[in-house]
C-alpha cells in the first residue's frame, strides 16, 4: 500500500459524506492492540498480520478524519468502504 486513497461514507445528520483515507485507518490501527479483545466481533480488517475489529477500525478513523468518533454505521458500509481503501475484510462465525 504505497497510495494515498479517500473513500467516503455517508452520514446522516451531515451536508456531506465523510472523506476517509487509507492513512486514517493504519492511524486507528497503530493504537491498537490486535490481540486486545474488543468484544464479541464477527467483522475485521487484515493487515500486517493481525485482524482488526472492522467498526472499531472505521470509528477511530472518522475521529480523526473529524474529531469525533462514531460507529453508529452498517457493517457492510464499513467493509465496503475499508476495501475501496484497499484492505481486506474478514467475516468469521460467532460461536
Amino acid at each position: 500500500m504505497t497510495e494515498l486513497t479517500t473513500a467516503t461514507i455517508d452520514w446522516s445528520g451531515t451536508d456531506e459524506p465523510i472523506a476517509l483515507t487509507n492513512i486514517h485507518i493504519l492511524t486507528a490501527m497503530a493504537e491498537m492492540d490486535p490481540n486486545e479483545s474488543k468484544g464479541e466481533r464477527s467483522r475485521y480488517v487484515k493487515f500486517g498480520g493481525f485482524e482488526y475489529p472492522l467498526k472499531y477500525t472505521v470509528g477511530r478513523a472518522i475521529a480523526h478524519a473529524t474529531g469525533e468518533e462514531r460507529r453508529d454505521f452498517h457493517s457492510d458500509r464499513g467493509e465496503e468502504l475499508l476495501e475501496q481503501l484497499g484492505f481486506e475484510t474478514v467475516k468469521k462465525s460467532q460461536e
